[in-house]
């Protein structure tokens, strides 16, 4: 690491998910050779962050609270993912704003770190990997094929991603002056005004959405 980023970041970890894609069971309490994914995600956030804030559903707050123990702050998030980034942020002390989601218990230590460096250096930065090479990719409107898209310019984002807590908190109040709602809180910054750096993100960092992800757990 080439900084000293504890002592900036604070880190949101999202995990107030229901899990209703993966037949309703929350993935912060799915568990990998023993260790739940909010364990495994608050654990990383903890090396490189010095206040790491939690969102869970409100009825997983106590529960959550006792596997974490006092080093994470437990908060009720909120029905979607803007809204419980919103909820994090108005906790968050540091300059810098690490965001992951407890979907995904297979980022390295590494990408954490590259993460934080280039968001200190830009503002603001996502991991990335191309899309796949397999099929073509093109836009659709649900009925019929529009323009395809060229590959080499398709990427898939993943998490963790930073930004600077002040393009965050200019986004987010853009977000609420505007009434905007996405999936990706990437898109809510960039749709802001602010750029974001695509770094090189990892294979193995899969996202655990459906029960046949579950499988990759035990390979």
């Amino acid at each position: 690491m080439l900084r000293n980023f504890p002592e900036i970041t604070t880190a949101l970890i999202l995990a107030a998910g229901q899990g209703v894609r993966l037949g309703g069971e929350q993935k912060a309490f799915i568990e990998v050779e023993g260790t739940t994914f909010v364990e495994i995600a608050a654990q990383a956030a903890r090396r490189v962050a010095s206040q790491v804030l939690v969102g869970v559903a409100d009825e997983s707050v106590s529960r959550t609270r006792e596997i974490l123990g006092p080093n994470c702050a437990v908060i009720a998030g909120g029905d979607s993912r803007q809204q419980t980034v919103e909820i994090l942020l108005a906790h968050a002390k540091n300059d810098m704003v690490l965001i992951h989601d407890v979907a995904r218990p297979f980022a390295s230590d590494t990408l954490f770190e590259r993460v934080l460096e280039s968001a200190w250096q830009y503002g603001g930065a996502v991991p990335v990997v191309s899309a796949t090479l397999r099929d073509s990719i093109a836009l659709a409107d649900g009925e019929f094929l529009g323009q395809p898209l060229p590959r080499k310019d398709v990427v898939l984002t993943q998490t963790p991603y930073a930004f600077s807590r002040e393009f965050l908190m200019h986004a987010m109040q853009k977000a609420r002056d505007n009434g905007w709602q996405d999936t990706t809180i990437t898109s809510l910054v960039t749709r802001a005004g602010h750029r974001v750096r695509a770094i090189e993100g990892e294979e193995s960092n899969l996202k655990i959405t459906f029960p046949d992800d579950l499988t990759t757990l035990h390979q």
